[in-house]
């Protein structure tokens, strides 16, 4: 009688290892890993033997045992969650979503504006090369004013944004520093 082969039980190596080293800085870098549970799991992806090893390391993550890392979702709220809360949370992201189009239309618009002011001063030697400011001011007021974000909100906006930035900041450095110590 012939054996069953069961392909978790097949033996894993540094290209595997690698790769699920990867995906749980992807879960980590995006928020679904605390510290402590990122430190746990690399380092038994770092010393896994199997296929069965490296999948129970993300059972319990999106995507898996067979999925690399999403990209970071506004994850659903459990039905328990109070409506006025979940309405609060997606006026928020909606915002969010609108500064960041914002901060990127203002973006474009300062640097239409300086290359205008320079070419302007510099190369066609305009006599009101100056002018472009105020049109530009004008233009961002329309900016704010198209994309409904008053002065209060875009600096709580600003704020939140920047501490979102940091803390991705900060997993990702745990991150690499993590790897770095695996040897990777």
């Amino acid at each position: 009688m012939t054996e069953q082969f069961d392909p978790s039980q097949m033996r894993v190596g540094d290209p595997e290892r690698s790769e699920a080293l990867d995906r749980l800085g992807e879960h980590f870098a995006n928020g679904y890993l605390t510290v402590h549970e990122f430190e746990e799991r690399t380092g038994r992806a770092a010393t896994a033997r199997t296929r069965s090893d490296l999948s129970a390391l993300f059972g319990d993550l999106p995507g898996g045992s067979s999925q690399k890392a999403p990209v970071p979702a506004r994850m659903e709220k459990s039905q328990d969650v109070e409506p006025a809360l979940d309405d609060a949370d997606r006026e928020l992201e909606e915002l969010l979503g609108r500064k960041k189009k914002l901060n990127r239309a203002l973006g474009i618009l300062w640097s239409v504006t300086m290359v205008a002011f320079f070419l302007g001063l510099f190369v066609f030697e305009w006599d009101l090369f100056w002018v472009v400011f105020p049109i530009a001011g004008v233009l961002t007021w329309g900016l704010y004013e198209f994309y409904d974000i008053g002065e209060d909100e875009d600096d709580l906006l600003d704020e939140i944004l920047e501490e979102r930035s940091g803390e991705r900041a900060e997993r990702l450095r745990i991150a690499n520093q993590r790897r770095k110590e695996l040897g990777k």
